[in-house]
């Protein structure tokens, strides 16, 4: 592969994810990592997503800081911070594809079940289980500490606690914006942070504003209802590219 087709494809990967990103909160590194893991090499693409999450999730928030739900954030965080350290420590020792597949079976069984709800097919019992939904945050952020994408597994606790979309999608930046940055300074003080993660962060910046100021704006022209069938297609997307980066 040429350098130029290698660098054309890393920028429409950027731009396309973070665009989506930028309607939802979330999304872009699941969707991403599996191409950019190939073309870069997963040392690169998983912290370069990282930082470009980070700042796309300050970009939203200077815009939309007044929109968060602090008590589901506390939540989260708190919850998160719990699997979080457990995830960094066993990051060597984790069965990473078993892990993984579990992961993606339960994206996409939970993001079917979201759509069937949404579309009014199948009709609604209530949430599940205050139990479960905590669960998963807790396993949301072990996956996150290990390998940085345990973003669906809070989106299934969000989505059935913030139903306006303006709400879910800053306390969901404000989230990445916590995790990412205490990830990121645990890998800068393990040198895990190359001279290549930081020259391809500047090649692909142009893309990355391109797609956040695109998915800034087509947030507000998206109904409630519209943004929660997208929620769960993205979720359903993310949980099949998942197998793409056993």
């Amino acid at each position: 592969m040429s350098n130029w087709l290698m660098l054309t494809l890393f920028l429409a990967i950027v731009f396309l994810a973070h665009m989506l990103e930028g309607i939802t909160g979330f999304g872009s590194t699941a969707l991403s990592i599996p191409f950019l893991s190939v073309l870069l090499g997963v040392e690169i693409a998983k912290p370069l997503l990282m930082l470009y999450t980070l700042f796309l999730s300050i970009y939203i928030l200077i815009r939309a800081y007044r929109d968060i739900d602090w008590k589901s954030l506390a939540v989260i965080l708190g919850m998160a911070a719990l699997g979080l350290p457990i995830g960094l420590l066993l990051y060597n020792r984790l069965p990473r594809e078993i892990l993984m597949i579990t992961l993606g079976i339960f994206m996409v069984i939970i993001s079917i079940r979201g759509l069937l709800f949404t579309f009014g097919i199948v009709k609604e019992n209530g949430e599940p289980k205050n139990w479960l939904l905590l669960l998963a945050l807790f396993c949301g952020g072990m996956i996150q500490g290990a390998f940085g994408s345990g973003g669906p597994l809070f989106i299934l606790y969000t989505t059935q606690k913030i139903k306006e979309k303006s709400r879910f999608r800053a306390t969901m930046c404000l989230v990445w914006l916590v995790l990412n940055s205490v990830l990121l300074i645990q890998m800068q003080l393990a040198n895990q942070l190359s001279p290549e993660m930081w020259r391809f962060s500047l090649y692909g910046a142009p893309a990355l504003i391109a797609g956040a100021l695109l998915g800034n704006y087509a947030h507000k022209k998206v109904s409630d209802a519209a943004f929660t069938k997208l929620i769960y297609s993205v979720l359903l997307v993310s949980g099949m590219f998942v197998f793409f980066n056993l």
